[in-house]
């Protein structure tokens, strides 16, 4: 019986005797001022977090409440489509799913290596996200699929609150419901809370490190520990996948803005910016050291070029390199090979990102710029910085833009308050609201047109299937 789990045959035994019995717990007990004080501070941060998800007691009007309930019926809907269908994305198939059962099957990650758009290149991204998939499957006890595909509607909802409290620190409960509504009936939050992929995970491992760098900047009271939570946040960011990096420039940035403001640049002042470095670090750190350890590139199978490894020869990585162009460009606009100007416009106008179009938010910048609410520097660097990376970098998926829609959603709400806000101070004719409603409409549906028109455009002509 040397399971301990139930199950007396060794071969189907997972061996919970023996992990239970590996298993080390230490507990640090420490009655020092010190560390009551801060054992007392963590409480307060605590406290004080939870009391962020408290909307408040004050009545709430009938459109208020018709935004959550829109919020919610769409949550569900992500929610229904994702444990009701197996895993049929791309990524999800080649490697997310695999992924999770490969790690369960091997009791760890085993050493999958290659070139390709599949598991050759894909094993040594960073997988938390199929290893939180592992991790349901060892408690179950097998490899059950519905584990994994439940995490990302969970995800998107911890993104949802995440957006909510970002934009109720910085604009009020109703800005708050503003931008989360912009941000669910986006059509990608559908898509990415429902599909078995990692964008949901990381999107909200960043959503919430950034809500505790605003609270680390902003609140006073229990800053160190703030900045250590949102340091963690951002490190299992990494521990998801290669694009959170593209978001490290901006918390750099806006820690550089932070300490310029105060004007101090003593010994004191570079202690809490450390904290959250160095607990990111340390928690992000682990799949790029293997890469760099055991294949010798850190994010492995890119930049192969700059990191040479005999795991990846020039001619496979050129090969590699040119079927992720293939399928990026075809993803953006329906052409393996887009001209300029059709890139430029699928980057403004993509239809699964509206009403968080690029071309929507340039506008709306100016009037966040304009509008008197909190940590401007931080919502632009967060929403901006990733954005030119994004583009910049070769080859670039469509799809890493919706990482920033919880601080582009707080922007786009709030020309969406202002615009409501001087309706309501205005006194229109019967004519300007019919104007104004229509105008209104008009937004609502303006994905649906735009999604046909581009499926027509975009898919192929009985002539390229014969020929295909």
């Amino acid at each position: 019986f040397q399971a301990e789990d139930g199950i007396r045959d060794v071969e189907r035994s997972r061996g919970l005797g023996d992990v239970y019995k590996r298993q080390i717990i230490l507990l640090f007990v420490n009655f020092r001022e010190r560390r009551i004080r801060n054992l007392n501070e963590c409480l307060v941060l605590l406290k004080n977090f939870a009391s962020a998800f408290y909307i408040t007691r004050t009545k709430m009007s009938k459109e208020e409440w018709l935004l959550i309930f829109t919020i919610t019926l769409l949550w569900i809907g992500a929610f229904y489509h994702a444990i009701a269908f197996p895993p049929l994305e791309f990524d999800s198939v080649i490697y997310h799913a695999p992924m999770a059962k490969i790690m369960y099957d091997n009791y760890g990650l085993p050493l999958i290596v290659g070139g390709g758009v599949g598991i050759g290149s894909s094993a040594n991204y960073p997988l938390l996200f199929s290893a939180i998939g592992t991790y349901y499957y060892l408690i179950a006890g097998s490899a059950n699929d519905l584990f994994l595909r439940i995490v990302t509607p969970l995800m998107g909802l911890l993104s949802v609150i995440a957006t909510y409290l970002i934009a109720k620190m910085i604009g009020g409960r109703r800005l708050g419901l503003l931008a989360t509504f912009v941000f669910t009936v986006v059509p990608a939050y559908l898509s990415y809370s429902s599909f078995t992929t990692q964008e949901t995970t990381v999107t909200c491992f960043l959503a919430y490190g950034v809500l505790l760098l605003l609270k680390a900047i902003h609140e006073r009271g229990s800053e160190s520990a703030y900045w250590s939570l949102s340091g963690t946040f951002f490190g299992f960011s990494l521990l998801t996948t290669y694009q959170a990096l593209f978001f490290i420039p901006a918390l750099l940035t806006v820690i550089l803005y932070h300490m310029w403001k105060k004007r101090v640049f003593n010994d004191a002042s570079w202690k809490t910016p450390v904290i959250l470095i160095g607990s990111m670090i340390a928690v992000g750190c682990v799949p790029y050291v293997r890469n760099l350890l055991v294949l010798g590139n850190p994010v492995y199978p890119f930049f192969s070029s700059l990191f040479k490894t005999k795991y990846l020869p020039s001619w496979l990585f050129t090969y590699t390199k040119r079927s992720w162009d293939f399928v990026a460009n075809s993803i953006a606009t329906g052409k393996p090979q887009p001209t300029e100007i059709e890139l430029l416009v699928a980057a403004l106008l993509y239809p699964s990102h509206f009403p968080l179009n690029i071309l929507l938010i340039l506008p709306s910048t100016l009037i966040f710029l304009a509008s008197p609410v909190k940590a401007k520097h931080t919502i632009l660097s967060f929403t901006f910085i990733p954005l030119i990376l994004i583009f910049l970098n070769k080859p670039s998926f469509i799809r890493y833009v919706w990482l920033t829609f919880p601080y582009a959603s707080v922007i786009v709400g709030v020309m969406f308050l202002k615009g409501f806000e001087a309706s309501e101070n205005l006194r229109f004719s019967k004519g300007a609201k019919i104007v104004l409603v229509t105008l209104i409409s008009f937004l609502l549906i303006f994905p649906l047109p735009v999604a046909i028109a581009c499926l027509l455009y975009t898919s192929p002509s009985p002539r390229d299937l014969s020929t295909s």
